[in-house]
């Protein structure tokens, strides 16, 4: 959807198209979260133009990321850990998975590049630039509180 749509739409009925669109049981944890990255989210891509994806599927590996942005040619997964009161390696390691998939298992994503973002809104501290990128254009996961 184009962001100016996303910002434009209430919460309520973001919520409601995701729910209605998901392929699983949504609980209320689930809602929760998605309630939480609706507001980062809306309150962070103001003034950015481009796409977002929602709870967006990697058919071949059988994943969702849980926002991908699109904004000029650059390509950034964005992986929500609702609750979470630091940056987990393993949470690190997902959002820079999701870059490694969509560079090699998403063909308009091959030579784009690639800013995989974690947000735990609840972690003491964050990143506040990306490092210099991989030789491929790739970043590192960086870490935001939300």
């Amino acid at each position: 959807m184009p962001i100016p749509a996303f910002l434009q739409e209430s919460p309520a009925a973001l919520l409601g198209i995701l729910t209605s669109s998901s392929n699983f049981d949504v609980d209320l944890a689930q809602r929760g979260a998605w309630q939480e990255s609706i507001s980062i989210l809306k309150e962070a891509l103001h003034g950015v133009d481009g796409y977002l994806y929602l709870e967006f599927d990697i058919p071949r590996l059988g994943s969702r990321i849980d926002a991908v942005i699109l904004s000029g040619s650059a390509v950034i997964p964005i992986e929500f850990k609702s609750g979470e009161a630091r940056f987990s390696r393993n949470a690190i390691n997902q959002a820079w998975d999701y870059g490694l998939d969509l560079k090699n298992f998403h063909e308009a994503s091959h030579d784009v590049p690639i800013f995989p973002i974690l947000v735990a809104p609840n972690a003491g501290t964050s990143d506040s630039a990306w490092a210099p990128p991989h030789r491929d254009g790739d970043k590192e996961t960086l870490l935001l509180l939300g």
